[in-house]
């Protein structure tokens, strides 16, 4: 990967079936107490449905509407599904990184990567769901530090 090429990342497909866990056990329980109480099947169907629809909108929104692209310069955050937004957030503000990865993420072998800036709309930036053979933090790290070359900025804050 060249230096000063644009990355662009986007949550895993891993990820995205973890997420997604929850909804098809809900779908699961409603089924069985639909059939428990000997409900009608318009009720399974309605159901049925509506939770499909949320795994659907899961669907487009992390895998397919949201995504991270890290320039030079500044860190690209696009979102949503009807509503779209583009964030951005410029890498000399940035000043502090954390990586967290839960058990069921290790699984996975997936990563979230959090961004401390000192940005407005953003101060903490969530990127999810990415490989953990990637190092993210190292990368965005030399940038910034890149960044604030250039700019000459030199903070002394005890934030």
């Amino acid at each position: 990967m060249k230096n000063d090429s644009d990355i662009i990342i986007r949550p895993n497909i891993r990820y995205w079936i973890i997420r997604i866990i929850p909804y098809v056990f809900l779908e699961t329980l409603i089924i069985y107490i639909v059939n428990l109480f000997n409900l009608n099947d318009y009720i399974i169907g309605s159901c049925t449905l509506v939770v499909f629809f949320s795994i659907f909108y899961k669907y487009l929104s992390i895998l397919l509407c949201t995504k991270w692209i890290i320039t030079k310069e500044q860190i690209k955050i696009y979102s949503g599904v009807f509503n779209k937004s583009i964030n951005y957030i410029e890498l000399y503000r940035v000043y502090d990184y954390e990586e967290k990865r839960s058990f069921i993420l290790s699984l996975i072998q997936c990563t979230n990567v959090y961004i401390h800036s000192g940005d407005k709309s953003t101060p903490i930036l969530a990127i999810y769901g990415i490989n953990r053979n990637i190092d993210l933090i190292g990368i965005i790290r030399k940038r910034v530090e890149r960044q604030k070359q250039i700019k000459s900025i030199y903070e002394f804050t005890n934030r």
